[in-house]
């Protein structure tokens, strides 16, 4: 009995995908494949079909994006309490100014802060022509 040479690849388990994501992952960030690179090489390599290359590549970057969010939001947080730290050393010191910018950044941070809008000129250079001479 013949096989079909034109269904080439086979099923990929969890498991395989697994194995392969630091070797996939290196694909995407550090040769910085494009998507359709990153398909034809990684169907060719592997002998997975290129949905299935395709379904990787989706899942690395949602990975990827959840990583970022976690790690932004730690961030975040931490440099949040330095301020809430800042703030209140200031307060104790007496430290007017320190806290007035202090309070800005963490405004700034929430995005809550007072932001200047120019609408007389709507954003364009204005020129003042102030006449001394009396003619």
């Amino acid at each position: 009995m013949e096989t079909n040479k034109t269904n080439r690849g086979r099923k990929s388990n969890e498991i395989d995908f697994e194995e392969r994501l630091p070797y996939l992952l290196e694909l995407m960030t550090i040769k910085k494949l494009s998507y359709t690179e990153f398909k034809v090489r990684v169907s060719k390599e592997f002998d997975v079909t290129q949905r299935t290359a395709e379904n990787w590549w989706k899942e690395i970057r949602t990975r990827l994006k959840e990583r970022f969010e976690q790690e932004s939001e730690e961030i975040i947080n931490e440099h949040l309490t330095r301020l809430f730290d800042l703030l209140e050393r200031s307060k104790v010191k007496g430290q007017s100014r320190v806290e007035r910018e202090t309070l800005q950044d963490i405004a700034r941070i929430y995005g809550i802060e007072q932001k200047k809008v120019d609408i007389t000129s709507n954003g364009l250079g204005v020129s003042l022509n102030i006449i001394l001479s009396k003619d």
